[in-house]
């Protein structure tokens, strides 16, 4: 019998099928096998040689590599260009095929367990070989009808954990029972408390060697000497005593090639460190962890963190290849891959295991997360789980006795949980009262300056404003995604004003002055500069497009709004059309900062109406504001396509507000005469009416943006000049929107969940709108 399944369910798969026949005759393979047999195969170091020979960044070559390894007719640039590569990796002997592997599998029958009959990629394969695929039979049936849910992370940790030592003291063997987890986050609880309930896990590798100390020492050790060899003896010295010190230096010994470049090298050791894992400790007997559906009969498995994101997984489209081009070269696009998930999930439900599942309603930055899909498509009903009279582990129990003695102490909530187990906690408890009083900074007199990035910053959370502007506790340090936008703003500024200036020259110039490694200078050269160039003739080439624009770049205005509060702001492109509309831009290098209008009265994504407040300006209150836009001006996909009836790439387009205004928008940008702009998105015309669902905003919307960004920064000017500085982070409901998420302050204000403004209900609405 051979089955084809995912490498993750082989040992269940085998042991599934030997319980009852220890010598069944079985052989486990997975997709990659059959790819062997029908597909080029290739030699260990040619990442390394397309990194050398192409000057491909490490993940370059590595995305590539992917979908050159089946023969394809191309039927589009990227293609054609990715076949080039193919044929050149062919006669340099890099790409090779052998005819062995075929024969292990054609014309045979196969079960397949864990893929679809969704994943294109694998009926492909088996054509090419004549193979036959017999689907594995599931029950019809789902073997559970419930969820339990729980307010926090941790609680439901606590819960499963608790279960399990209940289901072993019943008699139940540990190694039958099995927790399916997906989310980092729950790994902590589940390493630090499981012992304390008498019992042990076994977890995948999950923790990569660039993520410890040895390897952050070697990296300074190897930047230092540029020779592999000098930075492994060094660090014998200093981490000799280190518990994976050996597993380290055995992973980079196999790892190096000789008489490599140290750019190259560096690049490549990198990558491959990240991408190794530490071996995990292994016990004989104690329960698994698994991440992904497998084969089980029989078991106990506790499903945890059944969140939407997580259950099924959802991938993100940044493939080097649209959807079209995938689907061409039989590859699985990010919509399958999340419906195959899905469907291994509910097939993985339908065996014969007695199961339970469980999700929080918060993760643990206290974000706010939502449940699963699949749930509700079951209809599974929620219960929430009711306090075990049973607990094994009076340790955890003191951990969950301080939880409900803060509730108690700071919302009188005194529930059947606390009452049951405040004994556990001291009787003169104290608990630490963190509200922020007596800054005595500002008087109510003093004059005010203030920038968009400031209301943002104090609307996010005024103790956080506090600290960091008023303090100045930790000034901001510049990294490398920062330095590269000063790079590209100056490269621009120079460049749209004087065509003389040649871009590749002095953006080698400006590499060369930037305050940043010279492995960091070496990969914005290699893989950036081809992308930037481009965004300077497409940005230029839209100026042909305008009617009489006169340009005016990284343009400082201040404008006063009363006697206290003054505001200030650098508008990266002015634009002035026949010398009465005004259009104002804003260069983003990264992929956030699109204007929310939503969270406006709340002191968030103010800076395009502050654009337009400027605008007021003695020098500039002549003129019409027509558009306020964001410039993304950066892409992860390095090699852009622009179809024949684009002027320039979909992501380079401008995204923001426009004023309805046909007249007006055509002196901006006249190929809306075709019937859709080129250079905007989301607007289109109709006789000369202009047409988009979100983009466009009449005068009086406008004005009321003006009006509300005015008011907040006069209110917020007042709250600074009262030393108003609580503990008040924001949080939009969404997966890393909290203010606290990223704060530098975090370990030093202790904030509490009542203190924590929710700009989104639990049902994922608005609190209030615009």
């Amino acid at each position: 019998m051979i089955v084809v399944a995912p490498r993750n369910m082989h040992l269940d798969i085998i042991n599934y099928y030997r319980k009852d026949n220890a010598l069944f005759d079985i052989k486990v393979i997975d997709k990659s096998s059959l790819k062997e047999a029908t597909s080029y195969l290739y030699k260990s170091d040619i990442i390394l040689y397309m990194m050398e020979k192409y000057h491909y960044s490490y993940d370059e070559a590595e995305t590539y590599l992917q979908f050159i390894e089946m023969d394809f007719v191309p039927n589009s640039p990227k293609l054609h260009r990715l076949k080039k590569l193919q044929s050149e990796l062919i006669e340099d002997g890099y790409l090779y095929k052998s005819e062995v592997y075929k024969k292990l599998y054609i014309g045979k029958t196969l079960t397949v367990i864990g893929y679809s009959k969704l994943d294109n990629e694998l009926t492909y394969l088996s054509n090419l070989l004549d193979i036959k695929l017999e689907y594995f039979s599931y029950n019809n049936q789902y073997q559970v009808d419930k969820i339990y849910c729980f307010n926090r992370l941790e609680d439901e940790v606590y819960y499963v954990l608790n279960e399990i030592a209940h289901d072993i003291d019943l008699g139940t063997d540990i190694n039958d029972i099995y927790i399916f987890n997906r989310s980092e986050e729950y790994l902590y609880y589940l390493k630090t408390f499981a012992p304390l309930f008498g019992f042990h896990i076994n977890f995948p590798s999950s923790t990569s060697f660039s993520k410890t100390g040895v390897y952050s020492e070697f990296k300074k050790l190897y930047e230092e000497s540029r020779d592999l060899d000098e930075a492994l003896e060094k660090l014998g010295q200093i981490c000799v005593n280190d518990d994976i010190y050996i597993q380290f230096v055995e992973v980079v010994n196999k790892l190096k090639v000789d008489d490599l470049d140290y750019e190259i090298e560096s690049v490549y050791l990198d990558k491959k460190l990240k991408e190794t894992y530490i071996e995990e400790k292994k016990y004989l007997k104690a329960v698994t962890l698994i991440n992904e559906p497998t084969l089980l009969k029989n078991k106990k498995v506790y499903i945890i963190g059944f969140n939407q994101g997580q259950f099924p997984k959802s991938g993100k489209d940044d493939s080097y290849l649209d959807e079209n081009s995938l689907l061409y070269l039989n590859k699985l696009t990010n919509k399958i891959k999340t419906k195959i998930d899905q469907e291994n999930i509910l097939n993985f439900l339908k065996l014969d295991n007695e199961l339970s599942i469980s999700y929080s309603l918060k993760s643990l930055e206290n974000t706010l997360s939502f449940i699963s899909p699949i749930a509700i498509e079951m209809d599974l009903k929620k219960e929430s789980n009711p306090f075990k009279e049973y607990f094994y582990s009076e340790d955890v129990l003191k951990y969950i006795a301080c939880h409900l003695k803060d509730l108690n102490v700071l919302y009188k909530e005194s529930t059947k949980k606390f009452l049951a187990t405040k004994e556990y906690v001291d009787k003169d408890y104290l608990t630490y009262d963190n509200s922020f009083k007596g800054a005595s900074v500002y008087k109510k007199d003093d004059h005010l300056r203030l920038s968009t990035s400031q209301l943002t910053n104090y609307s996010s959370c005024p103790f956080q404003y506090y600290l960091g502007r008023v303090l100045e506790i930790d000034p901001f340090e510049k990294t490398n995604d920062s330095i590269f936008g000063e790079v590209v703003h100056k490269l621009l500024e120079k460049c749209l004003l004087d065509d003389s200036i040649d871009p590749s020259e002095l953006y080698d110039s400006l590499l060369k002055e930037s305050n940043v490694s010279d492995e960091i200078k070496l990969l914005w050269s290699l893989s950036l500069k081809d992308q930037i160039l481009q965004i300077v003739r497409y940005l230029k080439k839209h100026s042909h497009y305008m009617s009489n624009p006169k340009f005016e770049l990284e343009r400082i205005i201040n404008l006063d709004l009363d006697s206290y509060t003054s505001i200030t702001g650098r508008i990266d492109k002015l634009v002035i059309l026949d010398d009465k509309y005004l259009v104002m831009v804003d260069y983003k290098t990264g992929s956030s900062g699109d204007f929310e209008e939503e969270y406006l009265k709340d002191g968030l994504s103010s800076q395009l109406p502050t654009y337009a407040l400027l605008a007021s300006s003695p020098k500039y209150k002549k003129y019409t504001v027509t558009g306020l836009y964001i410039n993304h001006i950066y892409t992860k996909d390095k090699d852009v396509e622009v179809k024949e009836d684009e002027l320039i790439p979909k992501y380079l387009r401008l995204s923001g507000k426009s004023l309805d205004n046909y007249s007006s928008f055509f002196a901006f940008d006249n190929s809306i005469a075709s019937g859709k702009s080129s250079f905007v998105a989301s607007i289109s015309s109709k006789e000369e009416t202009l047409v988009s669902r979100s983009a466009l905003v009449k005068k009086e919307e406008l004005d009321k943006y003006i009006e509300l960004v005015k008011s907040k920064y006069l209110e917020v000017s007042e709250l600074i000049r009262n030393n108003q500085f609580p503990i008040a982070p924001v949080d939009k409901g969404k997966s890393g929107s909290r203010a606290c998420q990223y704060c530098t302050y975090r370990d030093i204000c202790y904030v509490r969940e009542k203190q924590v403004k929710y700009l989104i209900n639990e049902e994922g609405e608005n609190n209030e709108t615009v």
